[in-house]
């Protein structure tokens, strides 16, 4: 379908808005939409559970829960009030709750007045810059009044099922090809983790004599290969340190890299920390330094088995262990195999809410360990591997993010009137 622009425009006087159709207006949401905040009710998280049921519990960004009661029956437009990725591209701060659901209060809640597209304005409400109207310098917040003051482009009615019809149907089609691209993503994954796995455990020659390993989840690996557990494999095991709040001054023009977790990232090798540490907090004994080629792996929180080295001198906090090889251990050998294992590192922190993998659960992990020299040459063949996937993954990544780009760009052109798309008809209706 080609898509003209309309006959005439006229200036908006609003940056993200631009130019609007000639017979376009302007309004604010407290005109085409009611509120209904005053009927939100925040729920603890033990409330939560002991009220544990179908219903869907809403927060600023979706559902983040279920109960067993409801307050709203319908269809409504929800829009983060406070923790709503105001600024962050291609991701939407609005959208529609439908049938029976519950509300906290770090959602507002909207109804569009009769005969307005509920659709249309939650496609606005993406595409408004909130830096005109969110307040609040440690956590962003867009304050009832400010909400109230957001102005969007009034489309008349008769255009309003047009661009909803062209945006459904063209979204949906954008939003195939990334759950396709998604999903490549996680083979490539699979197939990543199956690699690492295979060359870990069963080695390169396929030829080779094997033998039970004792494990269960380790099975047979090559005759001439040993186990061992990680306290006699690697010379320590340690865990990281955060200086005292009073030592914060530790972090100012800091040279020596400082990971915590969400500095991890699937390509293993650890390297820039967000934060790093001056040389005086290890001289003054706050924190420990390890050797360069160490391994660190999270013990605690979401992420937790998660592994990467490090080929510099480096520290970490509390929340990661770090395991320093023997001679008789590549570093990298080690990480592979760590990576391989994730679900039975959270089997051995051994907790069903929150896992905590310690120095002492960390040294019973059991590790296949072939001589040195072959522990070199699978190292060396994963590294190439890994790095087509990673470069092919990179590619899928890319194309993702354009797609949504594109996506965002489709919507803010058909809601702010840069397209004509008044006659539209789904193929099927053609």
């Amino acid at each position: 379908m080609k898509m003209d622009c309309y006959p005439q425009y006229k200036s908006s006087n609003i940056n993200w808005i631009g130019d609007i159709p000639d017979h376009w207006s302007l309004k604010k949401i407290k005109y085409i939409c009611k509120n209904y905040d005053s009927k939100r009710i925040p729920l603890s998280g033990s409330e939560r559970a002991e009220k544990s049921g179908d219903y869907p519990y809403y927060g600023a960004t979706g559902v983040i829960d279920y109960v067993d009661d409801y307050i709203f029956d319908g269809e409504y437009i929800l829009i983060g009030e406070d923790g709503a990725p105001f600024f962050e591209n291609n991701r939407d701060v609005a959208f529609i709750a439908s049938n029976k659901f519950w509300v906290n209060n770090h959602a507002h809640i909207l109804k569009a007045n009769l005969g307005l597209s509920q659709k249309i304005i939650v496609h606005q409400l993406n595409c408004v810059q909130y830096k005109e109207y969110i307040s609040g310098s440690t956590r962003d917040k867009l304050t009832q009044d400010e909400l109230k003051e957001i102005v969007l482009p009034f489309i008349p009615l008769s255009e309003q099922q047009s661009i909803a019809a062209f945006l459904d149907y063209k979204t949906e089609q954008i939003d195939k090809l990334i759950e396709k691209k998604e999903q490549l993503l996680k083979l490539l994954e699979e197939k990543r983790i199956a690699l690492i796995t295979r060359a870990v455990t069963k080695g390169l020659d396929p030829n080779v004599k094997m033998k039970p390993s004792g494990i269960d989840w380790l099975g047979d690996i090559p005759e001439h290969w040993e186990v061992k557990k990680i306290r006699y494999a690697c010379t320590k095991v340690l865990t990281g340190t955060t200086p005292p709040s009073i030592g914060d001054d530790y972090f100012e023009n800091g040279t020596v890299d400082w990971f915590t977790p969400g500095d991890f990232s699937n390509n293993f090798i650890l390297r820039d920390s967000n934060k790093k540490l001056r040389v005086e907090a290890f001289t003054d004994g706050i924190v420990k330094l390890f050797p360069k080629n160490s391994v660190l792996l999270i013990g605690i929180g979401a992420t937790l088995g998660k592994v990467g080295y490090c080929e510099t001198n480096s520290s970490s906090n509390q929340q990661i262990n770090t395991l320093i090889p023997s001679e008789k251990l590549n570093y990298k050998f080690l990480t592979y195999v760590l990576a391989s294992f994730i679900d039975v590192l959270k089997v051995l922190s051994n907790a069903t809410t929150l896992g905590i993998l310690n120095q002492e659960k960390t040294k019973q992990f059991v590790l296949p360990v072939p001589p040195k020299s072959e522990q070199e040459e699978i190292v060396c063949l994963l590294d190439t591997e890994l790095e087509k996937l990673t470069l092919l993954s990179g590619s899928i990544k890319d194309a993702i993010d354009k797609l949504k780009e594109y996506r965002t760009a489709l919507i803010t052109s058909a809601v702010t009137g840069k397209i004509d798309v008044r006659d539209f008809k789904p193929p099927w209706e053609e």
